[in-house]
């Protein structure tokens, strides 16, 4: 499968798809498979506990990519296996670290809810037995805000 890619614009060169971008420009170009595989390499216990340095990690690398992915620019990431997680951790789990403590980091929960209700309906409507946990994520996130629970 060919890997997915989103060409942001950047404030730096005001260009698109830069094929040498800058060292902070670097995820312009980012494929659904790195989000994926950075997510997992990161592992749980950065994904729910508080690390300022994961967040400026996360922050750093992955911003452009999510106000595109908030823009709606990743929307054909949604179409594929590799990409609908990817756009959720895109739109739901990086922007708990990205913003921690803010109402942006719930900013782009509707759109990853959305993301999440046709991913769980092409699975069931595909009659697969295996359900991947990403497309619940947005679900279980936004009780734990409803609830109170600091992320």
């Amino acid at each position: 499968m060919a890997a997915l890619k989103i060409a942001v614009r950047t404030k730096a060169t005001g260009l698109k798809g830069s094929t040498a971008p800058r060292a902070n420009e670097w995820m312009s170009n980012a494929t659904a498979a790195e989000v994926v595989s950075f997510w997992r390499d990161a592992g749980p216990d950065k994904w729910f506990d508080r690390d300022e340095a994961f967040d400026r990690a996360v922050r750093s690398r992955f911003l452009p990519l999510h106000e595109a992915a908030a823009r709606g620019e990743l929307a054909a990431w949604e179409a594929s296996a590799e990409g609908a997680p990817a756009l959720l951790i895109v739109l739901d789990q990086f922007p708990r670290n990205m913003f921690r403590g803010s109402a942006r980091a719930f900013a782009t929960d509707a759109l990853a809810r959305a993301v999440a209700d046709r991913a769980r309906t092409r699975l069931r409507s595909s009659g697969g037995r295996r359900v991947a946990a990403v497309p619940y994520l947005p679900f279980i996130s936004g009780r734990r805000r409803v609830r109170g629970v600091a992320n």
